[in-house]
């Protein structure tokens, strides 16, 4: 479109938004950009929402204080400073066990329990998001956030996708209804939790302006969608779905880029 601009690809496999809040806040942010991407669900439902694996959201650097900067340092760099946070979140693991049963839901994953929080979900996820967008807003960049398409059953995820965030929880704990009679626990996890996480944006995108929020989902789970071609599996896109979800994001973003040319 003749606009000038460089683009510089941070994301990395297999990372929450966890790692990527600690790498906008530590590293991203050091090359000044106007607009930063977050395309973040799947990962971020697994891993930070896992009551097994959440010890990194305790050194999350939201402030950007000397403290935490230092927690985060050593975490990154000491291994006894890593070992005593997740003992820590080891020995806090052990009191999750008294929690109210509509708290946490637990799932069989690859042989062995893994339970998941209400908390994360509903109370930290959006935080965290909403601490980037103020973050941003400081230093005067702009965030797109990007809701994530998962191939799984398009019929049930169109048809849940407009369910308020406690009702999915509430199927999501309960495992008598349509979706645990067709799916396994770990396979009903991913629909669930992909349907709170980008309703969350949502809800984020009523309360906040400060953003642009990007829906892919009907070009990724309408009718007319032939899987094979944009997905390899359940949620890694092939070159084709890839190009397609970088059309809808441009589209979104273009405004922005006219503007600043």
């Amino acid at each position: 479109s003749g606009i000038e601009s460089e683009v510089l690809n941070f994301g990395f496999s297999s990372k929450s938004l966890n790692f990527i809040t600690n790498l906008f806040y530590n590293e991203a942010i050091h090359y000044k950009p106007d607009l930063i991407t977050i395309y973040s669900n799947r990962n971020t439902a697994f891993y930070d929402a896992n009551t097994s694996k959440s010890f990194y959201s305790d050194i999350n650097v939201r402030e950007k204080n000397i403290l935490s900067k230092i927690s985060y340092y050593l975490f990154e760099n000491s291994m006894l400073f890593r070992s005593t946070v997740k003992i820590k979140q080891k020995i806090r693991n052990f009191f999750y066990n008294d929690l109210n049963n509509d708290e946490i839901v637990s799932f069989k994953i690859n042989g062995r329990k893994v339970k998941f929080l209400k908390e994360y979900f509903f109370i930290t996820y959006p935080k965290i998001l909403s601490d980037i967008l103020l973050f941003a807003k400081k230093n005067n960049i702009q965030v797109a956030l990007i809701k994530q398409p998962l191939y799984i059953d398009p019929s049930i995820q169109r048809k849940i996708q407009n369910y308020s965030i406690d009702k999915l929880w509430a199927m999501m704990i309960d495992k008598r209804n349509f979706v645990y009679k067709k799916y396994p626990d770990y396979t009903s996890f991913y629909i669930f939790s992909n349907a709170i996480l980008n309703k969350q944006l949502d809800i984020l995108n009523n309360n906040d302006k400060n953003f642009i929020l990007i829906d892919p989902l009907d070009e990724f789970l309408g009718d007319e969608v032939i899987y094979n071609e944009l997905f390899y599996d359940y949620v890694h896109l092939k070159p084709k779905g890839n190009r397609l979800l970088s059309d809808i994001i441009y589209e979104d973003i273009s405004p922005l880029l006219i503007k600043w040319k």
